[in-house]
C-alpha cells in the first residue's frame, strides 16, 4: 500500500505528540525537525488534523499543537482519512464497468475482501500502538538519518 508524504508526516507528527505530558503543547517546528520534515509543509498537515478534530492548535507565544484526544483514540485509518479524504474502495479495473457488474468476478471479490480487511486493520491501529511499537532514531535512521542528533540515544 502506499501512503502520501503528507500522511507519514501526520503519523510521524501524531507518534511525536503523543509522547507530549498532558496538557503541554509543542510546536510545529520543533515537530518538523525531529522527524526531518519541512516547518510549513508540517504545519499546513497540522492545520488539515485540525480541522479533523485530530490535533489542537493555540497560537501565540504559550501556542503549539497538542492531540485532541488521547492518542489511544485516534486510529491510523482516521489518519489517512483526514489528509487524503475517503478511501476509493472501487475494485474493478475496468473502468467502464460498475461494481455491480462484476459481482461475479473472482478478482474483485478478492479484492473486496482485502481492501475490506485492510480497513479493519488501520481502524485497529491506534497512535498509541504506533507509537509503543517504534523507535524514534530507528525510523530516523531509516528515513536517511535526517535529524538523528536531535534523538536520545536511547530512543
Amino acid at each position: 500500500m502506499f501512503i502520501s508524504q503528507a500522511v507519514g508526516y501526520a503519523l510521524h507528527g501524531l507518534i511525536s505528540l503523543s509522547s507530549c505530558p498532558q496538557g503541554e503543547r509543542t510546536y510545529a517546528a520543533d515537530i518538523a525537525h525531529s522527524i526531518g520534515a519541512s516547518e510549513s509543509y508540517l504545519a499546513k498537515t497540522f492545520q488539515t488534523l485540525a480541522r479533523a478534530g485530530l490535533v489542537a492548535s493555540v497560537r501565540g507565544m504559550k501556542g503549539g499543537y497538542a492531540l485532541a484526544r488521547p492518542a489511544d483514540q485516534i486510529s491510523v485509518r482516521q489518519v489517512i482519512e483526514a489528509v487524503e479524504g475517503p478511501p476509493n474502495g472501487t475494485p474493478c479495473v475496468f473502468i467502464s464497468q460498475t461494481e455491480r457488474d462484476c459481482v461475479a468476478c473472482p478478482v474483485v471479490t478478492v479484492m473486496r475482501e482485502a481492501y475490506h480487511r485492510m480497513l479493519e486493520d488501520l481502524d485497529a491501529m491506534s497512535i498509541e500502538e504506533l507509537a509503543r511499537s517504534i523507535s524514534p532514531r530507528k525510523v530516523l535512521a531509516s528515513h536517511g538519518g535526517a535529524a538523528l542528533a536531535s534523538v536520545p540515544a536511547g530512543g
